[in-house]
C-alpha cells in the first residue's frame, strides 16, 4: 500500500467538517498510521481531535485506549476504558479489551470483572469465555475453570476453538483422555479448526500414540477436503512442523491478536 495517499484519505475525511463517529475514525485512523511512523505525539493529537468530533462515542474512546497502552500511561489508558465502558456498557469490546489489559498486568481481580461484564452484555461472546476460564486457570482455580469452560461451550457450541483450550487446560492439568474426549468432539465442528487437530495430534504423539498422531492428521486433511470453504490453517500430512511448539504455553490472543499490557482499575 501507499502510507502517503492513506494518510491523505484520512485527512480528507477528518478535514470535512463534520461532526460524527465518521470523522472520528478518519481521526483515529490517521493517528494508527502516524503512530506506525513513531509520530507519537502527532497521533495522539489526532485522537483527542477525534474525541472531538464525536463527544462520547464508546468505539473511538476504546480505539483511543489502545493506542494510549502502547504509547501512553496507565492512568491515561484506564481512565480511556472506563469512559467507553461507561458509554456503551453493552460494547462487548471493550470489556474484553479492558480484561485482557488487566489481565497482562496481573490484576486477576479487576481482569475477572471486565470478562464477567462482558459476558453479561453478550452472553455469546467466545473470547470472553475463553479468557475468563484461562485467568481462572492461571489463577490456579481449575474448578472455576472448568465451570467457565463448560457454560462457554454450551453458549457457544459451535466454536471450535474455545473447546481447543478446553482440551488444552484439561492436558495441562493432567488428564489426557479427557483432553482426548474434547477435541474428538471439537473435530466435528465444521468449519475445522486446524490448530484443534494439530494440538490433538501432537498430544498423541507426545503420549507415545504415533499411530493414533498420524490417523488425527488424516482427519484433518479429509475434513479440509470436504468443507465447502476450507479455512486458511488447513495444511496437508506431512507439511513442515516446528517441533518447539507447545500448546501448553499458548494464551489467547486479543481479537486485534497483539500483546495488552495495563494496571488496576476498579470495574
Amino acid at each position: 500500500g501507499d502510507p502517503e495517499e492513506a494518510v491523505r484519505c484520512f485527512r480528507r475525511g477528518a478535514t470535512l467538517g463534520r461532526a460524527g463517529p465518521a470523522t472520528a475514525k478518519c481521526y483515529a485512523m490517521w493517528g494508527l498510521e502516524l503512530a506506525t511512523q513513531r509520530q507519537v505525539e502527532a497521533a495522539r493529537a489526532l485522537y483527542r481531535a477525534g474525541e472531538e468530533a464525536a463527544a462520547g462515542d464508546a468505539t473511538h474512546l476504546r480505539h483511543f485506549a489502545l493506542f494510549e497502552k502502547k504509547h501512553g500511561s496507565p492512568a491515561v489508558t484506564r481512565e480511556l476504558f472506563r469512559r467507553a465502558a461507561e458509554a456503551d456498557p453493552m460494547d462487548t469490546r471493550t470489556w474484553l479489551q479492558w480484561g485482557l489489559w488487566e489481565r497482562a498486568q496481573r490484576e486477576t481481580e479487576a481482569a475477572r470483572r471486565c470478562f464477567l461484564r462482558g459476558l453479561a452484555a453478550s452472553p455469546v461472546n467466545s473470547f470472553c469465555w475463553q479468557s475468563l476460564a484461562l485467568l481462572e486457570a492461571a489463577d490456579a482455580r481449575p474448578a472455576e475453570a472448568r465451570d467457565v469452560f463448560k457454560k462457554g461451550t454450551v453458549k457457544c457450541a459451535g466454536d471450535a476453538a474455545l473447546r481447543m483450550e478446553w482440551a488444552l487446560f484439561e492436558m495441562r492439568e493432567g488428564d489426557a483422555a479427557r483432553a482426548r474426549e474434547l477435541f474428538q468432539i471439537g473435530s466435528g465442528i465444521v468449519p475445522p479448526h486446524a490448530p484443534l487437530f494439530e494440538s490433538w495430534s501432537l498430544m498423541e504423539r507426545r503420549e507415545g500414540h504415533l499411530d493414533a498422531a498420524e490417523e488425527v492428521m488424516r482427519q484433518l486433511a479429509a475434513a479440509c477436503e470436504s468443507a465447502e470453504h476450507p479455512p486458511p490453517h488447513c495444511v496437508p500430512p506431512g507439511a513442515e512442523e516446528d517441533e518447539e511448539f507447545d500448546p501448553r504455553d499458548e494464551w489467547p490472543l486479543s481479537p486485534e491478536g497483539d500483546d495488552l499490557y495495563g494496571a488496576p482499575v476498579e470495574v
